[in-house]
């Protein structure tokens, strides 16, 4: 089992070449999950503070959020460092579509979500 499933936060990430688009299963679970490994580094400890303290920029803040959306959409040549975050919808909007995100099935073969 992947540690991504092992730890709960799993991902379904879907890739084009200009698009990323990721599927939470478990939004109301943090970015930044308890870990044994991690939490020990100096790095970590050191955002933990800086976020207890106000004094991250929103993208940093953005890792130690409480939740997750749903749904995250990233466009990587405007954005090739994934700090903003569209929907699904806004997905569905670029790529003409017109349906919502409930409307969409992914399925898990390369290729599947030409853009």
């Amino acid at each position: 089992m992947s540690e991504t499933l092992r730890s709960g936060s799993a991902k379904y990430p879907i890739r084009s070449v200009r698009f990323k688009y990721l599927r939470n299963f478990y939004p109301s679970r943090p970015y930044l999950q308890p870990n044994r490994y991690k939490d020990d580094k100096a790095v970590v400890q050191a955002m933990r503070r800086l976020h207890a303290e106000q004094e991250l920029t929103p993208e940093q803040a953005r890792i130690m959020a409480e939740t997750r959306p749903r749904e995250e959409l990233h466009d990587l040549q405007s954005d090739p460092h994934e700090l903003h975050t569209g929907s699904g919808a806004a997905l569905q909007a670029r790529a003409g579509r017109g349906k919502s995100s409930e409307q969409v099935t992914v399925t898990p073969w390369p290729g599947c979500w030409e853009i």
